[in-house]
């Protein structure tokens, strides 16, 4: 989320499959997402805002949960700025909406469902989600507690598979 970022060598060396973009608020870092397309045009893109204004932080699911439940709505039509500034590389930009967050056993099932609609309203308007951010085991429980808690994101991978589009999950 630097602009001095464009200026180091590796930008060009590296070629990653997968660059991400992080700005500091919705439709922030237009600019850099758009050098970083130019220079990079076998990369996917992700984008993800950590200040949603009113709506509050990127890490801090909880409290958007409270306000607006499991619906994405809110954040995505505030997201539509950045939709628009990337009309010609929509194809290869993931909206990442939330980070480091829902890992924890009292929003983990709360976060599936937002992310689930996620995907499924960004499906609807011919756009990718990258979801996650994190998840849980990080590492916390028993190996069979963790696989417990992976079951009950099994609507979230049916979503993905049931997508027109294409979904990803992004995991630190």
């Amino acid at each position: 989320g630097h602009p001095d970022a464009l200026k180091f060598d590796w930008v060009d060396k590296f070629q990653s499959r997968v660059h991400v973009i992080l700005a500091l608020g919705i439709g922030g870092e237009v600019p850099m997402l758009q050098a970083v397309a130019h220079r990079c045009p076998n990369s996917l893109l992700i984008y993800r805002a950590y200040s949603y204004g009113s709506l509050g932080e990127s890490d801090h699911f909880h409290e958007y949960y409270a306000q607006h439940g499991a619906d994405p709505l809110p954040l995505i039509q505030a997201h539509e700025p950045c939709f628009s500034a990337f009309k010609d590389i929509n194809y290869r930009v993931a909206y990442q909406l939330w980070n480091e967050t829902g890992d924890d056993d009292n929003s983990w099932t709360h976060f599936v469902e937002f992310n689930t609609n996620y995907i499924r309203e960004m499906d609807k308007r011919g756009l990718s989600a990258a979801i996650l951010g994190t998840g849980p085991g990080r590492p916390s429980g028993t190996r069979e507690q963790i696989r417990a808690k992976w079951e009950i994101a099994r609507p979230l991978f049916e979503a993905i598979n049931q997508a027109t589009h294409p979904h990803y999950l992004n995991m630190h």
